[in-house]
């Protein structure tokens, strides 16, 4: 890819390790297992909580709990009653809630919170109604049924098992209500709803959950997510849920039963859109092959804007001109397909964290200004880094990173800059993107 001016430039994509992102003071309450000085409000990392509930206790509505790496073993169930936001630093692939098989690991009950970025593990709900519903994450109003005002985010839900007791059946042993977004839902177990119950689920994944009826979910909604490897005696795959756009394979008891379904894939469907074709799977998380008849063959709902792994949705994913959403959780890259016409193909517009959907949007040199030095202007985000390269000539290809400007964090403003301060006249410069 090349711009064109005064000089010509070149950029490239590579991809690097995710780096730790930087987080402002301000109405944030800070958690971390390593604090040696636990001083309420716990303003700061060097007065951080040592445990969760002591932060959330602290925080009002609109605040943000931040918390460090580390599995906080759990004694009780944490609980969020207003509309702050709980999440992690570096992911749920660090960050662990762990119930112990002891304790409900999340009860959210009716509150505008949002939880992003755990590893929910290893609940148990197992006393007197409702506490044997909702292992990992329980979010229900004052009246037992599923509340959609609390949002689990960008986690993974997994182990957990709501137990049947002298109040009858055990619901939700994933999760119990709730609005589901990008989670990943395995190996959590119930008498109804193995994976969920009653909840709303979009670009979720959820596999090797068990039930005696709904093993992957129960009673609930789903847009965009891939149900597979769950067992039930009824219903192995979904029990009376609504399904759009969404795969169901290979689950022990039925891949549905009573369920009603749009757009979507799986054995024994009929109209509206649906397809009982093989999915295609090219992994075991149920990425699709390239030539899986899931591609480009759901409608597009409002607001799902990305799948789980934040690929934008709809992307033209068979390269025919026309873009539409996939089904199931994972949206197909097509790395040779253009979707916005801007000339920059959809896997580059991923790489550089531009918008494939708008022609105006991709990664480029925007102005390069000579004084004693070269400074570089480009297109950027905080999400990605940035590196400058110089080099005499385009011919040999003999680049060489300029010193001090690898991998340089992006931010907000839409531009930012890098400065070759070697005052040895240059000829090309180009601006490499990575993922952060």
């Amino acid at each position: 890819m090349e711009s064109t001016g005064t000089k010509a430039f070149c950029l490239w994509a590579v991809l690097i390790a995710a780096a730790v992102p930087v987080v402002a003071l301000g109405s944030t309450l800070f958690v971390d297992l390593a604090s040696t000085n636990p001083t309420p409000p716990y303003s700061s990392w060097a007065t951080a909580a040592t445990n969760i509930q002591d932060a959330v206790d602290f925080a009002e509505a609109g605040h943000t709990v931040l918390v460090s790496n580390g599995i906080y073993y759990l004694a009780a169930e944490i609980v969020v009653t207003n509309a702050i936001t709980v999440e992690s630093v570096n992911g749920r692939s660090v960050t662990m809630i762990d119930g112990q098989h002891s304790v409900r690991c999340l009860n959210l009950g009716d509150s505008a919170c949002t939880i992003s970025g755990f590893t929910i593990r290893n609940g148990l709900a197992s006393e007197y109604y409702p506490g044997n519903t909702g292992a990992g994450v329980y979010c229900c109003d004052q009246y037992f049924n599923g509340s959609t005002n609390p949002v689990v985010s960008e986690c993974s839900i997994l182990n957990n098992s709501a137990i049947m007791n002298a109040s009858g059946t055990a619901w939700g042993g994933g999760c119990r209500g709730g609005r589901v977004i990008r989670c990943t839902i395995s190996g959590n177990t119930a008498h109804s709803g193995g994976g969920c119950y009653d909840s709303t689920l979009s670009n979720c994944t959820v596999f090797d959950n068990s039930a005696a009826t709904g093993g992957g979910s129960e009673r609930s909604t789903l847009t965009h997510c891939t149900v597979f490897s769950n067992s039930a005696t009824i219903g192995g795959g979904s029990y009376s849920d609504t399904l759009i756009n969404c795969i169901l394979w290979s689950n022990t008891g039925g891949d549905w039963v009573d369920s009603t379904s749009m757009y979507s894939c799986a054995p024994g469907l009929s109209g509206s859109g649906n397809i009982t074709n093989a999915p295609l799977f090219a992994d075991a998380e149920g990425r699709l092959l390239s030539i899986s008849p899931c591609i480009d063959a759901g409608t597009n709902p409002v607001g799902i804007a990305e799948d789980i792994e934040g690929v934008p949705r709809p992307l033209d994913g068979d390269n025919n001109g026309s873009a539409i959403a996939d089904m199931g959780a994972f949206e197909y890259l097509n790395t040779l397909a253009d979707s916005d016409g801007d000339g920059f193909t959809d896997g580059d517009e991923q790489i550089a964290d531009t918008n494939p959907h708008n022609s105006n949007d991709y990664f480029r040199i925007t102005h390069v200004e000579e004084t004693n030095s070269f400074a570089v202007t480009f297109s950027c985000t905080n999400s990605r880094s940035y590196s400058l390269q110089s080099a005499a000539s385009m011919v040999d290809g003999s680049w060489l990173m300029v010193a001090g400007q690898t991998n340089i964090a992006g931010h907000t403003g839409g531009t930012m800059s890098l400065v070759d301060t070697n005052d040895t006249r240059r000829t090309w410069y180009r601006v490499g993107v990575a993922v952060r």
